[in-house]
């Protein structure tokens, strides 16, 4: 990742995370990560559209716990940080009795076509707030 990547754009939206976890890596290590890209982002002027890691239905116990402690911090994250807008993407996408399962898959890994479209909805509203050009 290069800072000056964003150096366009007056928000970002960032949904990550997924990956490290599957590849089983620590919750801290993630939130150095996205503590980093929100920095650059936000020395950059650019508002920061945080989404939730969203489940998959392979993940084991230790992983979705991973991933909750990785979203608690997005979300306090997002309430001290006036220029984050915190989304619930993990919800958008997730059954609606299991938040640990997506609603429906094609591989048990990603949301299908509608798993997406609700995460768009649940993002554009913070996205609407945006107060650039």
């Amino acid at each position: 990742f290069r800072c000056n990547s964003m150096s366009d754009f007056f928000t970002v939206v960032i949904i990550a995370g997924v990956n490290d976890v599957y590849q089983g890596r620590p919750a801290e290590h993630v939130t150095t990560q996205l503590e980093g890209i929100y920095s650059c982002a936000l020395g950059l002027g650019i508002r920061v559209v945080a989404g939730s890691i969203v489940p998959y239905n392979t993940a084991t116990a230790d992983q979705n716990a991973r991933m909750h402690a990785i979203n608690d911090w997005i979300r306090s994250t997002a309430e001290r940080e006036a220029e984050i807008r915190w989304v619930d993407t993990r919800r958008a996408a997730a059954a609606p009795d299991d938040i640990d399962r997506l609603a429906s898959s094609p591989d048990d890994l990603h949301p299908d076509v509608g798993g997406y479209r609700r995460m768009a909805e649940a993002l554009l509203p913070a996205l609407a707030h945006d107060t650039h050009g």
